[in-house]
């Protein structure tokens, strides 16, 4: 049954018209990148929000996920475009090496050969990046992953990953700016001597 589920969702993915026309992928299990995140209330866990690791101008948001995906999340602006969708996770259900490749297939015949390969030596992570842009549109990361291993760092099994690092880095700038300005008006300035970096 699962094998003919999923042959379906191969079918429906890679032999109708592309929804991306102009080549850009802006789209992937009904998530759509720069949309704002309250067009998907009945999909995402918006009390689970949370801010991103390291990131703060940015929110983690988990998703209820489509058919064919075991889980997943969205990445949205918290500064400049609060709540616009930055980045979108997903984690196929399958996690087979062998539904990893067919999937490659699919996207190396729609978007053409990735442009960079960043698995490692072992065969345990197999991970292949596209930046994909077209003029007028903005530009696109695109990353397919297949993990095997046991290092918690990584999503065990194939997850795909959409995101618009212009926008993110728009993002940071905000925050940053916003540090800035809050520093100015309080008269707050950085320490210099190397004495207060140091513990006691």
């Amino acid at each position: 049954m699962h094998r003919l589920l999923f042959a379906l969702l191969f079918l429906l993915l890679f032999t109708v018209p592309s929804m991306a026309e102009d080549g850009v992928p802006m789209e992937i299990g009904g998530f759509t990148l720069l949309h704002n995140v309250s067009e998907y209330k009945d999909t995402v866990k918006m009390t689970k929000a949370a801010k991103e690791m390291f990131q703060e101008y940015l929110q983690i948001v988990p998703v209820y996920p489509p058919a064919g995906f075991r889980s997943g999340y969205l990445t949205l602006g918290d500064c400049a475009a609060v709540g616009s969708i930055l980045r979108v996770k997903l984690n196929y259900a399958d996690p087979s090496i062998d539904f990893f490749n067919k999937v490659l297939s699919g996207l190396e015949n729609r978007y053409g050969d990735p442009d960079e390969w960043r698995g490692n030596a072992f065969g345990t992570l197999r991970t292949w990046k596209w930046s994909i842009q077209k003029e007028g549109k903005p530009k696109i990361s695109m990353i397919l992953q297949h993990y095997a291993g046991k290092d918690e760092a990584y999503t065990e099994g194939n997850s795909i990953r959409l995101a618009v690092w212009d926008e993110i880095l728009r993002e940071k700038k905000c925050a940053a700016q916003k540090v800035k300005d809050g520093q100015q008006k309080s008269g707050e300035t950085m320490p210099t001597t190397p004495d207060w970096y140091l513990p006691r």
